[in-house]
């Protein structure tokens, strides 16, 4: 294999899919391999066990040569460079693969421009009408009678103020009915095909099941022109999103992790596994049903925001509340929401200063009471000393 590499390269064109997607890419071609690199083949699937011990294995590690073998291999060129049972005790493919929605009986499901490619062909045809539409009604059209049109006038060629030379025929076109050049506006139907497109983009959002709200877009009416009915849609949206991310935990992330305890339990030399170990992913669940109590928390909140049930839960407890809720949102409850301590004293401050109000209210009222109140008798004269 490095001889024939040495002699020129070793370069295969397995996946020509490849080299056409790299050319739209304006990356490098496979085919040309300007780098000099060696294209490499791996191979995981069941072998019947000659071939294997025709490329060199054992007796004892093929004890069987009309059985079929789990195995890996590395093919570079016409050159098997490496041949390995497969190590995984589950013998099973690790490749993993999902999509947006799976279809029963086939690897690969469907993704969002295969649920959508009807509707994109529609919304592709109805813009190019559109643009063709505007550029031809976007100005008049030009009519002219080149028998009317003197020689040499040249018809091609139209700007403002421009002067036409015509002659008339008075056999043909004695009376002038005929007009030498004429003008007409093309209808105009960008009203109609713009609610066209607009009509196949809402389709295409039922059709894909992801609304334009999700990305930050106005719903445009309905539930969607309040915060509540805008939450609520967003839920019912993101379902769809939390079931795909449930395929990806279920079809991907736990093989994955399965393949890796797998591999750590073949390979552990400290005892630190036992063999009962299992993986489990719950991404999607926890995220679930951190969701749903959060939205419980937020909804119990806004119920308890009454004089009635403040008083019955109290400063502290209405505190607690807060501290679970911004807890949950991933905030600092304890650093935005005081403490019980904090509460108390504050509460003690608060009692003090209303019992201080009290107080100067009441002797203000006092000193109101005591005091003679005297009429206004007019001017008076004041006479010091003697016998008046």
């Amino acid at each position: 294999m490095l001889d024939d590499y040495g002699r020129g390269g070793l370069s295969e064109n397995w996946d020509w899919t490849d080299s056409e997607r790299a050319i739209l890419e304006s990356r490098e071609s496979p085919v040309l391999n300007q780098t000099g690199l060696l294209d490499c083949l791996e191979f995981t699937g069941n072998v019947q066990g000659r071939i294997l011990r025709d490329e060199g294995m054992t007796n004892k590690q093929i004890p069987d040569e009309l059985r079929d073998y789990m195995v890996q291999a590395w093919v570079i060129g016409r050159y098997t460079i490496k041949v390995q049972l497969s190590p995984s005790p589950r013998k099973r493919h690790p490749y993993y693969v999902t999509s947006f929605e799976k279809v029963p009986g086939t690897v690969i499901g469907n993704a969002i421009p295969d649920l959508v490619m009807d509707m994109q062909n529609v919304a592709n045809a109805t813009l190019r009408a559109l643009v063709n539409n505007l550029s031809i009604s976007s100005g008049p059209q030009v009519v002219i009678n080149d028998d009317l049109v003197q020689p040499g006038e040249n018809s091609e060629d139209m700007y403002p103020w421009k002067r036409w030379h015509v002659r008339r025929d008075p056999v043909t076109n004695g009376n002038g009915a005929q007009k030498p050049i004429d003008f007409f506006q093309p209808q105009s139907n960008a009203q109609e095909l713009l609610a066209v497109f607009q009509a196949i983009n809402t389709l295409a959002d039922d059709v894909s099941a992801i609304p334009k709200y999700v990305s930050g877009n106005g719903p445009g009416g309905g539930a969607g022109r309040t915060a509540s009915g805008l939450a609520m849609l967003m839920g019912n949206a993101s379902k769809l999103l939390q079931t795909v991310a449930a395929n990806v935990d279920r079809d991907v992330m736990d093989p994955a992790l399965t393949g890796l305890l797998d591999m750590l339990m073949l390979t552990d030399s400290e005892g630190d596994l036992q063999g009962d170990e299992n993986v489990r992913v719950m991404g999607v669940d926890v995220a679930i049903q951190r969701e749903t109590q959060r939205s419980r928390q937020l909804e119990f909140l806004q119920a308890t925001a009454n004089p009635i049930d403040s008083q019955i839960v109290g400063p502290k407890g209405r505190a607690a509340i807060l501290r679970s809720i911004s807890q949950s949102l991933g905030l600092p409850g304890e650093e935005i929401v005081p403490s019980d301590d904090e509460l108390e004293a504050k509460q003690q401050a608060a009692a003090q200063e209303a019992a201080a109000m009290s107080q100067a209210g009441a002797a203000a009222q006092g000193n109101k009471q005591a005091s003679p109140v005297t009429k206004d008798m007019g001017p008076r004269t004041r006479i010091a000393g003697g016998a008046g």
